[in-house]
């Protein structure tokens, strides 16, 4: 038997989140970055970044590291990396309540997998 997701699954799920996005009537706003040259390569990047290398490094840091505990606990680091970007770049202001929830994430985290 295959582990993992099934190719049915897979189909499955895909097309569910379709069908959601056709019932909430946001079928043409969901393919307009499809249809714009900039968009389109803008959306190629941030997949590549994000799901595939980002998925990529966390599968690698699990396997390559002497302790899962460890690689689970940077790998929950992310919203650590997120808020900085969201201030700088976005122009975001942070609460009080998205830095503690980070912090609290990466201690439960850590707390779990270290303790």
């Amino acid at each position: 038997m295959r582990e993992g997701i099934s190719k049915e699954f897979e189909q499955a799920s895909v097309l569910g989140l379709w069908v959601v996005v056709f019932l909430l009537g946001r079928l043409r706003e969901s393919l307009r970055p499809l249809r714009e040259p900039t968009q389109f390569g803008w959306l190629l990047l941030a997949t590549f970044l994000g799901t595939f290398l980002g998925i990529w490094f966390q599968v690698a840091g699990l396997r390559y590291t002497a302790s899962a505990g460890v690689a689970s606990t940077l790998s929950s680091t992310s919203p650590l990396f997120v808020l900085p970007l969201a201030f700088f770049v976005l122009h975001e202001s942070l609460s009080l309540r998205a830095i503690l929830g980070a912090l609290l994430a990466v201690v439960g985290v850590a707390l779990l997998f270290l303790g």
